[in-house]
């Protein structure tokens, strides 16, 4: 802005300059000392203001720059919170596994660490710190430490003992040296954990909660964070010695939801981690008790008895009025049985039986509840309840074991609208021997299964679901006999085969792009049971040298976990949980929009520094003409001009006057000719007018007389007529009179000049 000093400064310049060349033009001075100082102050005034606008328009131009800076640097990171943003909301899917969370965080946090540079200038720092206060403890990195950011972080749970206590609670992130006892809630050698008994337990939003016995309580529900100050009763449900009856425990909707059976009545119950928020909702089920709680969007579904629809499919929003019937598929008090729950994309598949069309394939959304077909028609079971039947989620369908009377058992996928059947490895109605649910698995959309061929071997393939099939050979391309398991961890598959010529069994890995597989070295022989996978990785426990011990296996081999003797079982509890990714999801949207709502307020300030930074150019605009304007004045020119236009000025004025005179001397001559003429013309009218009397007179006397007998003509007076003389007067005009001389100085305009 232009400040008032400035403007004063130039107003007075320019007033000293006008006072000193009026009198200069009227000749009152001499000399032009007083306008070579005028100009040289207004020179040095000038002087001055150009370079404070030029100061001015620097600082703007800074100022714009950087907030041009600002602006790119708020675009980018919004466009890379909203990436991350999104990454993190597909990872915290319902379905979604630990590694892809797992891969998902990590990515989310690449690009969170590319934001980084962006706060070099400081800009951002305030809203930074805000945001990895808030919200990098949920993309906590797998491997963390220990204390209370170990709930952050996927964890494997499982019982052990170190030989002297009995079996209790342990937690291990999968890495080497990271298993840590969580507590000896009952010291002696009894333990909360039965030996080959699996525990009831279920993971929540990143705790542990399971059912555990002590002699004051009796079984009862407790949780876990991992840590022993974490580990703790959570609730006597009944008080006491005596214990409670709880089971079907699932997470939803980030809390922990179970059943509580009284006696034929069952109760649903939610908990979210303290004492206060475990609280029963509402009765659920009468008679046999509820089973399958599977969750899928904002539902829990389950199946449960009532006397007046018998055993269906339900369903919860997990509030007290919140729970109904699904489907009636077998209508009134009969039941259908449902079984094989298995959620996938937005749909739960699972079979149903009626009296006329056996046990078939079926399909819940947010459309209703249908068959999807008849694959064995008539009241045959397509699906039959067998220890090999299996229905596997794969890419928004589900691929299982079915049968037809063409056919036989065959493997088939459905999407929820078809089926398909993707083998017929045993051609015609005969059925192909499948080896059930634990050697069938899906990695991207493949899957693998296990299957007799018609020579008697028990072989690995590998199908898309177009029904495309490989056989998975060993990297040299042997064949392989498949023993057990397969195992979906990371970008691999994992499964016990024998080699041809090689002895014993081996943990082969697999490529699902090549149908490749690669031996573990350390596996022979060693039998690996209840396999949990965290990550690339899986927990497993298996007997070696007749002591049931603890492993971890994945892509960087095999590891023993020294010290322990495992009870059998354990159980993934993942810090990335669908609830904390999607909270995490929200607060990286939150921030973006916060960063949105910083750009614009970026732009707007370059906006207004373009804006200043034109207007001061502007003004030294100005500046520079008028001090170009001063300094191309010449003072001494300036009074020769001067006088010469003086001495004119004198010489016009005596002119003037003897004109003036002159004129003066002819008007009275003109006056005097005008009186004579006018009285001649009196004197001749006078003549006139006496002659016509005389000439009456004479007439009328010879009329008299009788000497004149016709009227007399009447006289002529042609000659008599009045003289006119017209004086073309002429007209002096006046030599101009010349002004005061003043030499043009552009004056200094400050329009638009804001005063401060």
């Amino acid at each position: 802005m232009v400040s008032t000093q400035t403007v004063t400064a130039m107003q007075r310049a320019q007033q000293t300059l006008d006072r000193a060349f009026a009198r200069l033009g009227t000749g009152q001075i001499e000399t032009s000392s007083s306008v070579n100082r005028a100009i040289h102050q207004t020179k040095a005034d000038l002087t001055a203001e150009i370079a404070a606008q030029q100061s001015r328009i620097n600082g703007a131009t800074r100022d714009e720059s950087r907030s041009l800076t600002a602006v790119d640097a708020y675009s980018e990171a919004e466009i890379r919170y909203l990436q991350a943003a999104a990454i993190l909301k597909t990872s915290a899917r319902d379905g979604a596994t630990v590694y892809e969370r797992q891969t998902a965080v990590a990515e989310a946090e690449r690009i969170y660490a590319s934001i980084d540079p962006l706060y070099g200038n400081k800009l951002f720092e305030g809203e930074q710190v805000a945001f990895r206060g808030d919200t990098l403890g949920h993309l906590a990195p797998t491997g963390l430490g220990t204390g209370k950011d170990v709930a952050l972080v996927d964890r494997i749970f499982y019982a052990a003992s170190n030989g002297a206590d009995g079996f209790e609670l342990w937690s291990s992130t999968g890495a080497a040296g990271s298993e840590l006892a969580v507590g000896d809630i009952e010291p002696g050698p009894l333990g909360q954990f039965t030996a080959g008994t699996a525990p009831t337990w279920a993971a929540a939003n990143g705790l542990l909660y399971y059912t555990a016995s002590t002699a004051a309580n009796g079984t009862e529900l407790w949780r876990s964070d991992g840590t022993k100050a974490g580990t703790f009763l959570l609730s006597d449900l009944t008080p006491g010695a005596p214990s409670s009856t709880i089971s079907n425990m699932v997470e939803f909707k980030g809390s922990l939801y179970f059943t509580l059976s009284e006696g034929t009545d069952h109760y649903l119950y939610k908990s979210d981690g303290t004492a206060e928020t475990t609280k029963r909702i509402s009765k659920i089920s009468s008679g046999s008790s509820p089973k399958y709680f599977t969750s899928l969007d904002n539902n829990l579904y389950f199946v449960s008895q009532t006397p007046s629809n018998g055993i269906e499919l339900r369903r919860t929003d997990g509030t007290l009025s919140g729970t109904s019937l699904v489907a009636d598929i077998r209508p009134g008090a009969a039941s259908s049985f449902p079984e094989y729950l298995t959620p996938s994309g937005d749909k739960l598949f699972f079979t149903a039986l009626t009296s006329t069309g056996g046990r078939e394939l079926y399909v819940a959304d947010n459309t209703g509840t249908r068959r999807v077909a008849d694959i064995y028609p008539g009241s045959t079971d397509g699906l039959p309840i067998t220890p090999t039947m299996f229905i596997s989620a794969v890419k928004g369908g589900v691929v299982f074991t079915a049968q037809d009377p063409t056919a036989g058992m065959e493997l088939y996928y459905s999407d929820g609208n078809s089926v398909t059947r993707l083998t017929d490895l045993t051609p015609g109605p005969a059925d192909t021997s499948f080896g059930g649910p634990t050697r069938a698995a899906a990695i991207g959309d493949k899957f693998a299964f296990a299957a007799t061929t018609s020579d008697g071997f028990y072989a690995p393939y590998l199908t898309d679901l177009a029904g495309n099939r490989q056989l998975i050979t060993s990297d040299d391309g042997d064949a392989l006999t498949f023993s057990s398991h397969f195992v979906t961890a990371g970008n691999y598959l994992y499964m016990r085969a024998a080699e041809a010529g090689a002895p014993g069994s081996r943990l082969y890995r697999v490529d699902p792009t090549t149908a490749k597989a690669t031996a573990i070295a350390g596996t022979q022989d060693i039998p690996f049971v209840n396999q949990t996978v965290i990550g690339d990785k899986v927990f497993a426990t298996a007997l070696k040298s007749g002591i049931q011990r603890t492993f971890v296996y994945g892509p960087d081999g095999l590891y023993q976990v020294p010290g322990t003797i495992s009870q059998g079982y354990a159980i993934l509890v993942p810090g990335l949980t669908g609830t904390r990714l999607q909270q995490s999801a929200d607060t990286l949207t939150a921030a973006a929009v916060n960063v949105s709502s910083q750009r614009q307020a970026a732009q707007w300030a370059a906006d207004r520094a373009g804006i200043v930074q034109r207007f001061h150019a502007g003004i030294k605009t100005v500046a520079e003409q008028a001090k170009q304007q001063v300094s191309v004045a010449d003072p001494q020119n300036e009074l020769t001009i001067a006088r010469d236009a003086s001495e004119r000025l004198q010489r016009g004025s005596a002119s003037l006057s003897a004109e003036a005179q002159a004129g003066a001397f002819l008007a009275g001559g003109l006056q005097d000719v005008l009186k004579a003429a006018k009285t001649e013309s009196e004197d001749l009218q006078a003549r006139r007018d006496a002659k016509l009397q005389e000439a009456k007179r004479q007439q009328r006397s010879k009329l008299l007389r009788g000497e004149v007998t016709t009227p007399p003509a009447r006289p002529v007076t042609a000659g008599l007529s009045t003289i006119g003389l017209q004086v073309e007067t002429s007209r002096f005009d006046p030599p101009p009179v010349q002004p005061a001389y003043r030499p043009v100085i552009a004056p200094i305009k400050l329009a638009g000049a804001t005063l401060t």
